[in-house]
């Protein structure tokens, strides 16, 4: 018999393709960097080149999860075999995003967690043996790290810790206002069972990201992953994930991100799972998402046991 061309074999490797479906889309499959893959997020670089990084390792929560970054040169046909630039083994390091700096300076944030020590399985059989009690990822011990690369992500400087209050979490990339102010999105992971407490802030720093200053958004527990869209000069609309797994909330400022008005219920649906919003040339605002909901009551929770595709 002939040899059978594997074709998923053939781009497994980071090469470009274009799908059978759709000739003018370019796609390709970044190699794994773990048995688990999550939360990416891209980069485009001045000199044309992407990056992307995301978290990789056994589960979420592990203490074998890591940051992985990969590149895409501008004149080349396949991305980079990834690389981890996380260096905490006794943490779960997870929701990294980029960010490049006026002055050429490439941030990578990302969380680190404290680790229950054992795999999920091993800790939710002490669970029901009654020998331990709580979830398995240990979120609200988070803290938000910082390495900063000066060669468009090549290499990577110490690790340091802009934001160290526990249950720190980040998933948006900082945005330059049009002021210059930098506007970190945030939110608070804390003990609540199904994260049901957690609540979102911004930080905004006035001197580039040297000091910051928080700023928080009222009455939006539940609501995080905040995407922050500035629509004219001052006026800012944020999008929120929904631990309800019910809707994209919406929330205003009109004060460069200094106030915020309660984040409200929109006909988007959501199914608990991160969004991201982009203002366009246009004035329009590009907004992607999974559009599916699994609750109708915006006050429960439905985080972690289920999420709907």
């Amino acid at each position: 018999m002939a040899p059978i061309l594997d074709l998923k074999a053939q781009v497994l490797d980071g090469r470009l393709f274009r799908p059978p479906d759709d000739a003018a889309r370019v796609e390709a499959f970044i190699p794994a960097a773990g048995q688990e893959n999550h939360a990416a997020n891209l980069l485009a670089l001045p000199s044309g080149d992407l990056l992307c990084c995301w978290f990789a390792g056994s589960r979420e929560g592990a203490s074998d999860v890591q940051i992985a970054v990969t590149r895409l040169p501008h004149d080349a046909d396949r991305w980079s075999a990834p690389t981890v630039v996380s260096e905490d083994t006794t943490r779960s390091e997870q929701n990294p995003l980029l960010f490049s700096a006026p002055s050429g300076e490439v941030w990578l944030l990302y969380t680190a967690q404290e680790t229950r020590g054992v795999s999920r399985e091993e800790w939710e059989q002490r669970v029901r043996a009654g020998q331990a009690e709580g979830g398995y990822t240990m979120q609200w011990t988070a803290e938000i790290r910082r390495r900063i690369s000066r060669d468009e992500g090549r290499t990577w400087g110490p690790v340091e810790t802009p934001f160290g209050a526990p249950g720190s979490f980040c998933r948006q990339p900082i945005r330059i206002l049009s002021n210059g102010d930098w506007l970190l999105p945030m939110y608070y992971s804390l003990p609540a069972a199904g994260h049901a407490d957690d609540h979102s802030v911004v930080q905004i720093s006035t001197d580039q990201g040297r000091t910051w200053t928080e700023y928080p958004v009222p009455e939006s527990r539940g609501r995080v992953h905040m995407s922050v869209v500035e629509v004219a000069p001052g006026r800012l609309v944020a999008f929120f994930r929904s631990r309800a797994a019910d809707r994209i909330y919406t929330s205003r400022s009109e004060d460069l991100g200094r106030t915020w008005t309660a984040p409200v219920g929109t006909a988007l649906p959501n199914n608990n799972a991160s969004i991201q919003a982009l203002r366009l040339q246009s004035g329009r605002i590009a907004l992607i998402h999974n559009h599916h909901g699994a609750s109708d009551d915006p006050a429960s929770t439905v985080w972690p046991r289920r999420r709907y595709p």
